[in-house]
């Protein structure tokens, strides 16, 4: 049950590089179709001010209190805007196509943890339940922190299994691939220092289940002084990009941290069908976002993992080997450890799950692992064939809802327990980050009558460029509408349904950005200019 030889290729392995590659053509074939989101514009400063910082030898010192950035590391957001200005592309849709490739990057990192667990057959599997996770996938091409961390994380646990394999005296290279997997995580937030715990996790754990060969009194200094370097490399590596922690190394980044687990803006959130403050949610609002929003095919993977559990205790399967186990713990320990943290620390949530997408990648390779594990521990064949049915099911569903949700693949939810988005639309918010603004302002531009005379002006419920970039992106656009504030007695206004923006405007609506039968954003025409 154990990882198999890891350079030998098989089926499994082209499969997963056809998925990959399946998966990038739909990154290029569809970045471009993608609305922007509320915190792009403010990453996109974020990263000029970093370049700015280096540009003038560190005298423009506007990243060191940019709004509440600061406390975190810019090692995604500058160099996204290097490239953006690179690329033949508009800013926005530059930005996103570097987002998606970075998604990509931790379905990549995901498959590769799947194989070392469970064999190539997990690795797959592993990869296959990432990429057929709605949320996942919708975030990935506008979401310019939680994504990148989380596929960073994945690479910072691909790093930490793989070398975890080597101990006790792990190859120097292998070590500082594991640092500055573990530091680039942490330069874009800084709760990825969690991830130099999982690392030590991994190592002292296999030293454990090598016996009596491994000698703890020759492992344990050899570990050390590994780990010290490992750590040395991380702490650097967080730092490249962050200029507000480089002016104190060793105190910053840790009054950030203190101050990420207590965020001081409050939000209206609506959850299960109430509108509660973020700041006093009940505890279950992250286990039930969770419940509402995995694939079916969770559901189903977790039935499996129970399944070999039990049988492998009752000494009716053969055994995962030892290291699998760790394997399997350290992954467990990222997935829960950081959420149980935040609940119980009662910290300032919103959003739903979305800070904290990180705990996808290892969900996904335990999942891709115990089915992989159930399919070849001596089920009966009816009850592997039971499996296989549910899983592709379950899978096929998913993607015909992703589909139909598209470019709004982040406002999914699962049939069996959320309803579907139309079961959930009351419940829960659905386009909480506004990516249905840009279709709200491309249908301005396409049936929006000419205005004689001057500019027909156009406000929205968030922030002005959230349909201002997409209707000045060509010399019509910039001719025919003008963005202004709401308390600029616009003509039309459009918004999203968060905040009940929506509710009592003084207009009739002319249009209507929907999924799946469920409003997501509302095009009202205030007064017809004249």
């Amino acid at each position: 049950m154990g990882g198999g030889p890891p350079h030998t290729t098989s089926k499994w392995d082209i499969a997963a590089v056809a998925l990959l590659a399946l998966l990038a053509a739909a990154i290029l074939a569809t970045f471009a179709g993608y609305g922007t989101t509320w915190d792009e514009a403010y990453h996109l400063d974020y990263g000029d001010a970093i370049l700015a910082w280096y540009g003038s030898w560190f005298q423009d010192r506007r990243a060191l209190d940019y709004l509440d950035l600061y406390l975190y590391g810019g090692l995604f957001d500058a160099p996204t805007q290097l490239l953006a200005r690179a690329l033949p592309l508009g800013v926005y849709e530059a930005r996103h196509l570097v987002n998606a490739v970075a998604g990509l990057v931790g379905v990549v990192a995901t498959w590769r943890i799947g194989t070392i667990v469970g064999g190539k057959a997990a690795g797959f599997a592993s990869a296959a339940m990432l990429a057929l996770t709605p949320t996942y996938y919708g975030h990935a091409f506008a979401n310019p922190k939680d994504i990148p961390f989380a596929s960073l994380t994945a690479v910072a646990l691909w790093a930490a299994l793989a070398s975890a394999r080597q101990v006790p005296r792990i190859p120097w290279p292998s070590v500082v691939a594991a640092g500055a997997a573990s530091g680039a995580a942490m330069g874009v937030r800084v709760g990825g220092i969690a991830l130099l715990g999982w690392l030590g996790l991994a190592w002292v754990g296999h030293v454990a289940v090598r016996g009596p060969q491994s000698r703890w009194r020759e492992a344990i200094p050899a570990l050390a002084a590994r780990f010290a370097v490992a750590a040395a490399v991380a702490w650097i590596g967080m730092l490249v990009f962050w200029p507000w922690a480089q002016l104190a190394p060793f105190t910053r980044p840790f009054l950030a941290l203190r101050a990420a687990s207590h965020f001081q803006t409050v939000n209206p959130v609506l959850f299960d069908g109430r509108i509660v403050a973020s700041n006093a949610l009940p505890w279950t609002y992250l286990p039930t976002w969770f419940a509402v929003t995995l694939p079916e095919a969770y559901l189903v993977a977790a039935i499996t993992a129970g399944y070999v559990a039990v049988r492998v205790l009752a000494g009716r399967q053969e055994r995962p080997p030892p290291e699998a186990l760790v394997d399997v713990l350290v992954l467990a320990v990222a997935v829960v450890a950081l959420p149980v943290a935040a609940i119980g620390l009662h910290a300032n949530i919103y959003d739903g799950q979305r800070h904290f997408l990180f705990v996808l990648p290892p969900l996904a390779a335990l999942s891709g692992t115990a089915l992989a594990w159930f399919a070849r521990g001596g089920a009966p064949m009816a009850a592997r064939a039971l499996i296989v049915v549910a899983v592709v099911a379950a899978s096929a569903l998913t993607a015909l809802d992703a589909v139909r949700l598209h470019p709004y693949e982040y406002v999914y939810f699962n049939r069996l327990i959320g309803g579907g988005l139309r079961g959930a639309a009351t419940r829960f918010e659905t386009d909480y980050w506004g990516a249905s603004y840009r279709e709200g302002a491309e249908w301005l531009l396409r049936e929006y009558p000419v205005s004689p005379g001057r500019a027909t002006t156009v406000a929205n419920c968030s922030l002005p460029f959230l349909t201002g970039y997409w209707l000045a992106r060509t010399p019509e656009g910039r001719a025919r509408f003008r963005t202004v504030l709401p308390s600029s007695n616009p003509d039309i206004f459009v918004t999203t349904t968060r905040y009940g923006c929506a509710s009592g405007v003084p207009g009739r609506v002319i249009h209507t950005v929907e999924r799946d039968g469920v409003p997501l954003l509302y095009v009202f025409e205030l007064r017809r200019p004249q």
